[in-house]
């Protein structure tokens, strides 16, 4: 066999490859898909999710607050005031250098 002829045969391998990883993709990506494997990684701690799934269903209220709490939370700097959004100010500061350029 030629080099060329080499060189077909295992671009038309990889090109087999490449369609089934695309083809298990776009199935994996499908709403059935995504739900099978949120199941999957729920699933060793169903015993744990099962009983916080029933009692967010019995007080919608009360969940939706505490997730709204620990959301603030989440925002809070280290010392417990909100924290700053300097990542956006460098950002805008990086790319007004690069027009100065």
């Amino acid at each position: 066999m030629t080099p060329l002829q080499l060189l077909q045969r295992d671009a038309a391998q990889k090109r087999i490859e490449m369609d089934a990883a695309y083809d298990d993709l776009r199935a994996r990506l499908t709403v059935r898909g995504l739900v099978d494997e949120a199941v999957a990684c729920v699933a060793p701690y169903r015993p744990h999710v099962v009983p916080i799934y029933e009692s967010v269903k019995r007080y919608p209220l009360i969940a939706a607050v505490l997730l709204v709490g620990a959301g603030y939370l989440t925002s809070l700097g280290r010392d417990g005031r909100p924290a700053k959004k300097t990542a956006n100010r460098k950002l805008k500061s990086r790319n007004r250098q690069r027009r100065l350029q």
